[in-house]
């Protein structure tokens, strides 16, 4: 084989290979950061189930309003037939259907909902290919 033969060949196979990793890229950033889990029903879903609050490093729940200011209640609470009301005298949450005017210790499935974050690159068990791996014939 000729030299610039090899040359030529080794130049395709490289802006093949960028290529492909281009589309790998871009396909990776259409891919959802997160997904939705009931802590009730176990069920996810990629689809918003509405007003899934955000978590702080501490784990404590916070909504964003339309400018992006972060709020510590949910602003769209009345709009639900369920709130969280803390018990004083029980120091411990329960819930309030406003519709059926009734109350339970027990959380109910429209209010647990959970983002869920993937991580920012899949796990992969495959070593990067180095040059000594790759030889033309």
């Amino acid at each position: 084989m000729t030299r610039s033969l090899t040359c030529a060949l080794l130049v395709c196979w490289l802006c093949n290979t960028i290529l492909v990793a281009s589309q790998q890229a871009e396909l990776l950033s259409q891919l959802p950061k997160h997904y939705f889990w009931n802590e009730v029903t176990g069920d996810t879903q990629y689809e918003d189930p509405g007003d899934v609050p955000l978590h702080d490093e501490e784990g404590n729940c916070f909504w964003l309003d339309d400018s992006g200011q972060r709020l510590e209640e949910d602003p769209n609470a009345g709009k639900y037939a369920w709130v969280e009301t803390w018990s004083e005298e029980h120091n411990r949450p329960y819930y309030y259907d406003q519709a059926n005017h009734i109350s339970t210790w027990d959380k109910p499935a429209d209010l647990a909902w959970r983002r869920v974050y993937l991580p920012d690159e899949p796990e992969s068990n495959a070593q990067p290919e180095t040059a000594a791996d790759s030889t033309l014939a």
